[in-house]
């Protein structure tokens, strides 16, 4: 019989592992609360604690809604629920009384802030929490439980990765959840009721709560599809709030909650959260019972009887056949074993001391490398010590929780194989019993090395297109900062030239430059938007503005144009369109700009017509409706399907015609969609388009219309005296300190602010930046700073300035044009910052934007001399014919550029050779980027070509050898060479 019992475990052990995970409940008593320390006597109260009670007789207690079983009203404001126990006991030992308000956890804190509230009894002890409030010693703790349908296939804390997941608010342990499950869903629900619903209703996967409230909810609807799946972790411990300014009653609560008996806290708990018991003295009345009742049961007393010895004669005739009967169960037996040894995944159990008791063929063959009869009675450490001696603690502490807590626990762990091979294993572990006793724990273990191997190719795949979206946006950073660099200087000089005076031929020479420039420039811009955007990193502002300034700045700007055609152009808001809004006014004046832009482009005739309307209101925000319409070439259905496709246009004659990076409606798209809003297109060949869009704001603050300093001001001098002339003369003679290490770059922008009257100081660094302002206590009306410098860049700079106590305006310069570079200036202490390369218009208007004006003392420059030299020519090293063309043949100016360059990079290739021996990577790359930006000015190609490389590499953390550098410093030698020659000058040593 023995052996019989013994071959019939496994099957009943698996069948009780079947029937527990269809059926897997857990009761309240099985995780009772954690309980304060053993009993201590209250200590006696003194004089100025029982003063205080005497000043206080009574105190106000806000109560938590919707938070049954621990705390609610009755609805005659009768304080109930598991936690009003604790409660009790405090008021009776103080004798203080108290009056109770039912409020939401907002105006809780509200009351308890303002002094309405004295006490909260049901507060999740969390440290920040002391910030609002005083915090008591937790009294009652509790864990938290994970709730859901039967059919939600989560059988493990890990698959909770990537659900949704239901949370009370105002519990605080949103954040930990959120820690342990990145990838998972938060639903915040106001209540358990409202949790419950989310995850019914499909909004949410499973619920995480608290156990009492759980049992509670499940108790009152037996028949619900919902069922608790698993244990958590986490445990919440909850704490009296008490107001900031009593801070009596937490002495006297904390003296009071050791005191509380353990026996009445067990009691609170069975009377709140489990079943009541029956009481021991409670008899059977049986004067209940009338006559009847006991003549049937009198009756059927006697057929018991009858059964019974019918019975008896039947066990006397099966003894007769009990030889046979147990053969057959011999066979039965072996059958069950065979198929317990054919189950292919490793099952095995154990005693509860760590006893072996038994295993399948797949354990012992798989993972021990040992036959069955040498492992019974052994000890599990005996057997697996010598290739996993570092799970023996691990299995010995989830046996002792499974015997503790009962159900079923699954967890991962990798074990080391009889052949030596380390596999993964999903473990299934539940607690069995024999004649209702503890016997062991049972364990099912499921192969899962090839999912784990599948998972650790997922992440490294994810990691790898991170890192190549990464580089992407880098590239695209540092291509645009590449392209700038040299543009700054293709605009800028465009622009002093445009100030000169010229004959009406080279006037328009110099307007097609600037104009390709600007073209190749907004290019460089619609990639970088496109790139940010595809990358996530387009952010948007959230500041006032007037729409009637907008529209009023397109008109402006697209007037001329629509007079060249003859074109009606309007632009409209209707009037219950809200005057100030707050959004990003920039971005949506982007939208605004390619859209009219495209409509005038494209109409030769008729009218273009900008509406804003209404669309509707949610609190303080609105929905605006914007509208372009156009009587141009329209489209048909198959250009509509490329309209949005990047880098495509409509067709390819469009192309042609019209140019384009095909960019301009994807950015747009994007944008718009980023403002919650959804952009629409209907149109028809020959007839027109129509392009509209909705957009949500917020209604601004402003009361009246802001000027806008924003206007692009006009390139040539004309144009400027017409429009901006007057602002600009405003603020002659306001100086400005000009920091700038690449001597060229600093030399344009020089020649830009002294030609409208700004008088300019340079520093070469942070460094000497930060001596003229601080130390030497000059007064600037602005500073133009530049980010990337030597000895001491911008940002530290702009920091060393801002904690002298100086609040002058800073305004960046640099290349990086990236929403994490913008930031970090703003960071650092700068007000404003300035794109390379510079754009004449927005440095005049940022200029405007920061100083205030007034009458300052100013002195108009000299002219330059006169100069009759010899005309430049190419020289080795140096292809000046090319680089005197974007300066319109300038000779003066280069003459200028090239002094500048021989005196700032004379000795530069010992510089360089030094750093390179004595390893200062810091200064080689500060070295390679000056040098590639002024080379490209003066036509030294091979300079600017060896110096990007090598700045490439310093980049990539690539080794640089002395022959990569002598290449460099050939070509500085050979140029600085030809320099001294064109000027005349001594050769410099090198």
């Amino acid at each position: 019989m023995k052996y019989m019992l013994k071959a019939i475990v496994p099957f009943r052990l698996m069948l009780a592992m079947a029937l527990s995970d269809m059926a897997f409940t857990v009761h309240a008593e099985s995780a009772a609360p954690t309980s304060p320390p053993p009993t201590a006597a209250i200590p006696a109260f003194t004089e100025a604690e029982q003063q205080w009670l005497q000043q206080h007789p009574e105190i106000n207690v806000g109560v938590s809604r919707h938070s049954m079983p621990y705390e609610g009203l009755t609805a005659d404001d009768r304080y109930e629920g598991l936690i009003s126990g604790y409660l009790d006991f405090i008021l009776q030992k103080t004798g203080l009384k108290a009056s109770y308000r039912s409020l939401s956890w907002t105006d809780q804190l509200s009351r308890l802030r303002e002094g309405k509230v004295d006490l909260l009894p049901l507060v999740p002890y969390q440290p920040e929490r002391q910030q609002n409030m005083l915090l008591s010693t937790p009294y009652f703790g509790e864990k938290l439980m994970v709730m859901g349908m039967n059919s939600s296939g989560i059988a493990s804390f890990n698959d909770l990765n990537g659900k949704t997941i239901a949370l009370q608010m105002n519990y605080g342990y949103e954040k930990v959840v959120r820690n342990d499950f990145p990838n998972a869903q938060i639903y915040l629900a106001n209540n358990i009721d409202d949790a419950v619903a989310a995850v019914k209703q499909g909004k949410a996967d499973v619920y995480i709560g608290l156990l009492s409230a759980i049992c509670r909810m499940q108790r009152s609807r037996p028949h619900s599809e919902l069922r608790m799946l698993f244990p958590t972790p986490y445990e919440i411990k909850f704490c009296f709030g008490i107001r900031k300014d009593q801070p009596e009653l937490l002495h006297l609560i904390n003296q009071i909650i050791p005191a509380i008996p353990a026996a009445q806290t067990q009691q609170f708990y069975r009377q709140w959260i489990t079943d009541a018991p029956v009481k021991k003295d409670e008899k059977f009345d049986f004067s209940r019972l009338t006559r009847p009742y006991i003549i049937i049961h009198a009756a059927a007393f006697l057929l018991l009887i009858i059964f019974l010895l019918l019975l008896l004669r039947h066990q006397r005739r099966e003894l007769r056949h009990r030889k046979s009967t147990e053969n057959q169960m011999k066979d039965n037996l072996m059958i069950l074993e065979t198929i317990f040894d054919t189950i292919p995944g490793p099952v095995f159990y154990v005693g509860i001391n760590g006893e072996f008791i038994d295993c399948n063929r797949a354990f012992a063959d798989e993972i021990i490398g040992m036959p069955k009869g040498k492992m019974i009675d052994r000890q599990l450490a005996d057997i697996i010590a010598l290739q996993n001696a570092d799970k023996i603690t691990f299995f010995q502490h989830k046996t002792s929780e499974l015997i503790q807590a009962g159900g079923i626990q699954i967890y991962d762990m990798d074990f080391v194989c009889a052949d030596g091979s380390p596999r993964d294993f999903s473990v299934y572990s539940a607690a069995f019993k024999r004649s209702d006793k503890e016997a062991g724990i049972i364990n099912i273990m499921l192969d899962i090395s090839e999912k784990k191997k599948i998972e650790k190719e997922l992440m490294l795949a994810k990691n790898m297109a991170e890192a190549a979206t990464d580089a992407k946006s880098n590239f695209v950073a540092n291509m645009s900062h590449e392209l700038r660099t040299p543009l700054n200087a293709v605009i800028g000089i465009t622009h002093l030239i445009m100030q000169t005076e010229l004959t009406n031929k080279q006037l328009g020479y110099l307007h097609k430059i600037d104009t390709a420039s600007r073209h190749l420039l907004g290019v460089i811009n619609d990639v970088l938007d496109f790139s940010k955007i595809e990358a996530g990193k387009m952010s948007m502002e959230q500041i006032d503005f007037s729409l009637n300034t907008i529209f009023r700045e397109l008109k402006d700007m697209f007037s001329a144009k629509a007079r060249e055609k003859n074109l009606n152009l309007t632009f409209t808001i209707n009037p219950s369109v809200p005057g100030s809004l707050r959004g990003d006014p920039l971005r949506l004046k982007q939208i605004l700009i390619n859209l009219v832009s495209n409509a005038v482009k494209f109409t030769d005739s008729g009218e273009v017509g900008v509406v804003a309307e209404f669309s509707r209101k949610r609190g303080n925000r609105v929905r605006i409706k914007f509208s372009v319409v156009d009587t141009g070439i329209g489209m048909d259905r198959e250009q509509l399907d490329n309209l949005f496709i990047p880098f495509t246009q409509a067709d390819n004659s469009m192309t042609r015609k019209f140019g384009g990076t095909g960019l301009g409606l994807v950015i747009t798209k994007r944008l718009i969609e980023l403002m919650d809003g959804k952009l629409e297109v209907t149109s028809a060949p020959n007839t027109g388009s129509n392009f509209t869009f909705d957009a949500e704001f917020e209604v601004g603050k402003l009361t009246e219309e802001v000027t806008d300093t924003s206007t692009i001001i006009a390139i040539n001098r004309m144009a400027m005296k017409s429009k901006n002339l007057d602002k600009i003369e405003k603020i002659r003679g306001a100086r400005v300190l000009l920091v700038e290490d690449n001597a060229i770059n600093r030399q344009v922008a020089r020649e830009m602010l002294t030609q409208v009257g700004i008088v300019v100081d340079s520093a070469e660094n942070g460094q000497e930046a930060v001596a003229a302002v601080v130390d030497a206590g000059k007064e600037f009306d602005a500073i133009f700073m530049d980010v990337q410098m030597p000895i001491m860049d911008g940002y530290k700079a702009t920091e060393a300035i801002r904690n002298a106590g100086k609040t002058v305006p800073i305004i960046a310069l640099t290349a990086h044009v990236m929403p994490t570079a913008i930031k970090r200036c703003l960071q650092s202490g700068m007000n404003d910052h300035l794109n390379k390369p510079l754009n004449p218009e927005l440095m005049y208007t940022t200029l405007l934007k920061w100083i205030k004006p007034g009458e300052r003392q100013y002195s108009p420059p000299p002219p330059p001399p006169q100069t009759t030299a010899e005309p430049l020519c190419d020289m080795p090293g140096l292809n000046l014919s090319k680089a005197l063309e974007p300066i319109n043949n300038d000779q003066a100016l280069m003459r200028q550029l090239l002094d500048t360059f021989r005196k700032d990079f004379g000795h530069e290739g010992d510089n360089i050779i030094r750093a390179l021996e004595q390893q200062d990577t810091n200064y080689l790359r500060h070295s390679f980027h000056k040098l590639k930006g002024s080379a490209s000015y003066i036509g030294a190609d091979k300079i600017r070509g060896s110096a990007a490389e090598l700045e490439l590499k310093i980049i990539n953390h690539q080794p640089i050898t002395r022959s990569d550098a002598e290449v460099l410093v050939n070509s500085i030698a050979e140029v600085v060479d030809s320099i001294a020659i064109l000027s005349g000058k001594p050769t410099v040593a090198h």
